[in-house]
């Protein structure tokens, strides 16, 4: 979900941990970067960053820590979306980060993702959709963006302000309290006293559940334009956005730190009674059991659990010869549990 920060974020250092450390957890999978998961009947789907045409972009399981089934015929997208389409040699220009998925009313399908803009010589990426009758995919790509920035040139449903560099990605749909939305992140570098600083934001926008490539309007824009949920300026990055609601409360997860680094990448989160209005700005770090050795704790999704009540949290390591700048691909899952109200991972299951 954070490529974009490694690629950018020269100044950031891979902390890797000493030569007598222990070496990291097993994972549940090894090569899953940025995991958007959906509950599907009494079981789970799967989705990781990849090239849209690359083929095996799903997994399906029966338990939240598999064994894990990945569809090896299937590709995330049938084709390139028109709006993404990047100048030929490009780097990057299949690639597709970070996508989630969700069912509309409607039993489509539908798959949220961030791709480079077309025409755009720094790559900057926006949001889209695509639609399908499984949600192994492949998904038909939309001809617009979901959200892009303004002057794009894509006809976004959702145009947000460009700071000269924004780049939107990590979009994650959600039921919270009866509602459809999309959380999603915005980023731009700057520099000040020589020095690379970064202005990342959460936004949110109200989708229609019966078909959630549209947006619908909401409590504070009409015409259904997006409100941002928490803006930070800070030599580190949040992205990752997850909003789940229980017992009262919002509880917005975010990732805060470097993509690229071992031991400076966590979880943290937020938590409101109100939707639609900013998050507050004071935050807590999420807990894991004592022990847990997972080079890295972001890239982060709490999913609802396969009985009443209960709810996982997938996110990402490190493997253990992984070098400066590169991204964690071990995916990790466990149980979320509360305590007065307040989330952590009480436990962290073994490979399925």
């Amino acid at each position: 979900m954070g490529a974009l920060t490694v690629a950018l974020a020269a100044a950031a250092t891979l902390v890797v941990p000493a030569a007598h450390a222990a070496p990291p957890d097993p994972p549940i999978l090894k090569k899953w970067a940025n995991p958007g998961i959906a509950k599907v009947g009494n079981g789970y789907v799967m989705l990781h960053t990849t090239d849209w045409a690359a083929k095996g972009a799903a997994a399906s399981a029966s338990k939240p820590n598999g064994p894990w089934k990945i569809a090896k015929d299937r590709p995330l997208l049938t084709k390139a979306p028109k709006w993404a389409t990047a100048p030929a040699g490009a780097k990057q220009s299949r690639s597709v980060w970070a996508p989630s998925l969700i069912r509309g009313r409607n039993g489509t399908w539908v798959v949220y993702y961030a791709a480079p803009v077309r025409g755009s010589s720094s790559a900057p990426r926006c949001i889209g959709t695509g639609t399908s009758t499984s949600p192994l995919g492949p998904f038909v790509p939309d001809a617009r963006p979901i959200a892009c920035y303004k002057g794009s040139g894509t006809k976004p449903k959702d145009a947000v302000k460009n700071e000269r560099s924004t780049s939107l990605i990590d979009a994650t749909p959600s039921v919270v309290k009866g509602q459809t939305v999309l959380t999603y992140k915005t980023s731009h570098a700057y520099k000040q006293s020589g020095r690379t600083m970064w202005h990342t934001t959460i936004r949110m926008l109200r989708l229609n559940p019966d078909d959630p490539t549209k947006v619908l309007a909401n409590p504070v824009h009409k015409n259904g334009a997006s409100i941002q949920l928490t803006s930070v300026r800070h030599k580190y990055i949040e992205e990752n956005p997850s909003l789940i609601y229980r017992a009262g409360k919002f509880t917005l997860f975010t990732s805060w730190g470097w993509y690229g680094t071992r031991d400076q990448y966590w979880t943290r989160y937020r938590q409101s009674k109100q939707l639609w209005k900013a998050f507050p700005k004071s935050t807590r770090t999420l807990g894991f059991p004592k022990g847990t050795r997972t080079w890295g704790r972001g890239n982060a999704q709490a999913v609802v659990g396969l009985k009443k009540g209960t709810w996982n949290f997938f996110w990402n390591g490190h493997r253990p010869k992984s070098v400066r700048g590169e991204g964690p691909k071990y995916l990790y899952v466990g149980k979320l549990a509360w305590s007065g109200g307040k989330p952590r991972v009480s436990k962290v299951y073994k490979r399925g």
